[in-house]
């Protein structure tokens, strides 16, 4: 049985299929995507302010979501891509990451599957860990428990820099106040 859940167009993966929320189509429409999960942190410069890098909840979009010509055509591709060879989600490499900017479709890491409902295409897309500005996080009473439990153990971390990143931020913000000399 096994066998059977892993084929497209399978009675399992019909079944399997989730179902789908009118409400969770798309992107939402208050603008506050579901984050879940915070990964790492950092200084950004171009925003002189933390970001973090956040994981959002798959979701079901249409290509006219994306606002640019052929994405169909490109969601498309990435299905066959992950078909034909699926990759796990590590959201500390850099190639499971997206930057603050950028376009909606560069955050998408796969498409998982599709569906056709009515005249609409959807696409399950599983996103990329976005770093996130620190003043676009509404609660962020979660975020520091979480970095802890989703601490990157690959990267060696020298106890003298512990506190090495407020320190950082704190000295940055002191040089960003320009002082005029005559």
């Amino acid at each position: 049985m096994k066998g059977e859940e892993e084929r497209p167009g399978s009675a399992m993966s019909v079944l399997m299929t989730p179902s789908v929320n009118l409400e969770d189509v798309g992107s939402p429409s208050d603008g506050l995507w579901d984050v879940n999960i915070a990964y790492e942190q950092r200084f950004c410069y171009s925003h002189g302010e933390c970001e973090y890098l956040l994981g959002t909840e798959d979701r079901w979009m249409s290509s006219t979501d994306f606002e640019i010509p052929d994405a169909e055509v490109i969601l498309e591709k990435m299905l066959q891509k992950h078909k034909d060879d699926p990759s796990a989600f590590e959201p500390h490499t850099r190639r499971c990451q997206a930057e603050c900017q950028g376009s909606l479709l560069a955050h998408v890491h796969r498409v998982i599957q599709s569906r056709k409902d009515d005249d609409l295409k959807l696409y399950h897309i599983e996103w990329k860990a976005c770093w996130t500005p620190e003043s676009m996080i509404g609660d962020k009473t979660w975020i520091g428990e979480s970095l802890k439990a989703n601490k990157n153990v690959s990267c060696r971390h020298s106890a003298r820099v512990e506190n090495g990143f407020k320190t950082r931020k704190r000295n940055f913000e002191s040089m960003m106040v320009v002082i005029n000399i005559e």
